[in-house]
Parts: C-alpha cells; sequence; structure tokens
C-alpha cells in the first residue's frame, strides 16, 4: 500500500514489486486532487510506465478529505484483491477532482521504452 507524502519516493516504492509477485495499489493526492490505480507485477503498467518522470519536491497544501477518499478507494482495491472480487483499478487511472466531485478515469499500459521495465525487472512474457 502506498501511502507516501512525497512525489519522489513512490518511484522507489514501486520498484520492489516488480522483483517480486507482490501488487502494489498506489494512491496519490495533489490539492483537491487525486489518483489510484494497482499494479501487478508482469501484468499491469506500473508507476515509471504511467509517470516516467516524477514531479519536482514541494510543499502543497492538501483539502483534509482528499487523503480519505483515495485512502478509502485504496483499502477498498486491497480488499477486492485479498478476496478475489470486484474489478480492480489495474490498467485504469482513476482521476478524483475534488473540486467538482467527480471522477474521470483514463486507461494506462505499459510502456515498451519503461526505464523500469527495460531493465528487465518484468517482461512481456512473464
Amino acid at each position: 500500500m502506498d501511502a507516501m507524502d512525497n512525489f519522489p519516493t513512490p518511484y522507489i516504492l514501486n520498484r520492489a514489486p516488480l522483483q517480486s509477485t507482490i501488487s502494489l495499489f498506489y494512491g496519490g493526492i495533489h490539492k483537491f486532487y487525486g489518483q489510484i490505480v494497482t499494479f501487478m507485477p508482469g501484468k499491469t503498467a506500473f508507476l515509471q510506465c504511467i509517470f516516467p518522470h516524477p514531479l519536482p519536491p514541494a510543499i502543497v497544501p492538501v483539502t483534509s478529505v482528499i487523503p480519505g477518499i483515495i485512502g478509502l478507494i485504496q483499502a477498498n482495491e486491497a480488499i477486492e484483491y485479498n478476496v478475489g472480487t470486484g474489478t480492480l483499478l489495474t490498467d485504469t487511472l482513476p482521476l478524483w477532482d475534488g473540486l467538482f466531485n467527480r471522477i474521470e478515469k483514463i486507461t494506462v499500459n505499459r510502456d515498451p521504452h519503461c526505464v523500469d521495465c527495460e531493465n528487465g525487472i518484468i517482461r512481456d512474457d512473464a
């Protein structure tokens, strides 16, 4: 479960599941916005594929409810994964807009030029 409070650290955390069979439930927040995705080794895009370059370190104010909303969705993902039911947020990146209370989903794919994937951490035949 990724609940880091900065932008660079998830890139370090992102590499651990790529070297094992552990899935990663990513959640990120920024001001009134949040995003959630489930990463599964050998099956889905990972953070480096979706966001090749981390945002620079910064102190960003966040509304108090956004971490709770994103955290609840992450927890739900983990429960669905462990119980083996539901539709996981793999290859889909929901973007939560707290200003207008809506979610937009975008499709994400593994990047064939991803640095982590190119280094043999995950392979297409996995």
